[in-house]
């Protein structure tokens, strides 16, 4: 009897080793879990934050080339507006020039009739 009661303690003793290797073989597989988790959030968020400097840097270069442009337009377009001016004015003495002379040639003409 005594050999069967120390054979059912070993066998006992062995069951709970066992169980108790299972539990901590659990939880070593649950801190790996945890951590694959925790390294693949911080991984998302590490993109997350690529993506938006990538974004910023895109925009940063969009706007510096838009000022760009914008800079490059208002001189095209101030010497277009001089241009215009220019015109413009030369207009205006052919019309004044024109006036000037039909006028001349009316008051000649009013001339000789009389």
């Amino acid at each position: 009897m005594r050999v069967f009661n120390a054979a059912l303690d070993g066998s006992f003793r062995d069951s709970r080793i066992s169980h108790f290797k299972a539990e901590e073989t659990e939880r070593e597989l649950f801190r790996f879990r945890k951590e694959v988790e925790e390294q693949s959030r911080r991984h998302a968020e590490l993109h997350s934050r690529a993506l938006v400097r990538a974004e910023r840097r895109g925009k940063r270069a969009i706007v510096a080339e838009m000022k760009r442009r914008a800079a490059l337009f208002a001189t095209v377009f101030e010497s277009f507006k001089d241009a215009q001016e220019f015109v413009g004015d030369f207009r205006e003495c052919r019309v004044l020039g024109s006036k000037t002379v039909a006028t001349k040639l009316t008051s000649k003409s009013s001339k000789k009739k009389t």
